[in-house]
């Protein structure tokens, strides 16, 4: 009797860091996360298809600075919420 309860409990402790482990890291992003993604760039004047490859990385990282600023001035005067963004705050840009 001893032995299949301590045999179930060692079973029990043996699955605990599998079910741990299952729910800390989100999946990839969506379609739609980075479409959005894109779209709230594209708002604040970034076009991918004209940029060059020299000025890409500035061009990107200014736009992405409006939209933080935008959504953050949107949040503090107490707006209409923003439409949902993944910019700034989802495992997938950052």
């Amino acid at each position: 009797m001893d032995l299949r309860i301590l045999t179930m409990v060692l079973v029990e402790l043996g699955l605990l860091p599998a079910c741990a482990l299952a729910q800390q890291t989100p999946g990839p992003c969506t379609r739609a996360e980075v479409l959005q993604h894109l779209y709230d760039l594209e708002s604040e004047g970034f076009w991918p298809t004209q940029a060059s490859n020299l000025r890409f990385p500035l061009n990107i990282e200014a736009a992405e600075a409006r939209l933080a600023a935008r959504q953050a001035r949107q949040t503090q005067q107490g707006d209409d919420p923003p439409p949902p963004s993944v910019a700034g705050q989802s495992h997938c840009f950052r």
